[in-house]
């Protein structure tokens, strides 16, 4: 069998960590682009599965606390919490996303006005503070802006956050890999 310089570059390319992150970059991308696209069905997906791992940790825990052999009210008390918040998931997963959709609302609203304090004190103390200013206003901008969408939105912002995120990922480690062969050939 005839081996050249071509077939060998090809399978150290296949064999290099390099490829493997490219590759997992390129899925992680398509995988954001599908989540944005089908933002309503990533969201109802992700409280699923949720309430699936919920329900799940929730019979573990029980079982685990009946197996100690004595009465451990904390345990089940517990486990009781993680089965009922996971079954409410499976049942009602709509209804389960907008309920999801305002904590984060609410923590995106507190996160914001504690960046806008940091701001504050920042430019009190003479550090630059554009980054705290901004970082403040796209909090309250994302939290008035879902808040104001609410119950609508609570049915696609956690997919659209979450496709958003995925394609990131995937972006970062394309522009890694290639930044990375760039620095390699020159």
């Amino acid at each position: 069998m005839r081996h050249s310089l071509h077939s060998e570059y090809y399978r150290y390319e296949l064999q290099s960590p390099d490829a493997w992150i490219r590759g997992l970059g390129i899925f992680l991308s398509v995988l954001g682009v599908l989540a944005i696209i089908g933002a309503f069905f990533t969201t109802m997906i992700t409280v699923i599965l949720l309430g699936i791992f919920l329900t799940g940790a929730g019979f573990l825990q029980l079982a685990y606390s009946f197996s100690l052999g004595f009465d451990s009210v904390l345990g089940r008390s517990s486990a009781t919490v993680y089965l009922i918040v996971g079954i409410i998931l499976l049942i009602a997963p709509v209804g389960s996303a907008i309920g999801l959709t305002f904590v984060f609302t609410l923590f995106f609203l507190v996160a914001g006005f504690i960046r806008l304090g940091y701001a504050v004190s920042a430019r009190r103390m003479g550090i630059p503070s554009a980054w705290y200013f901004s970082g403040a206003a796209l909090n309250l901008g994302l939290a008035v802006l879902v808040l104001v969408g609410l119950p609508e939105t609570g049915t696609w912002v956690i997919g659209l956050l979450l496709g958003i995120e995925l394609l990131f990922a995937g972006l970062n480690m394309i522009f890694l890999t290639s930044r990375l062969h760039f620095h390699s050939t020159v």
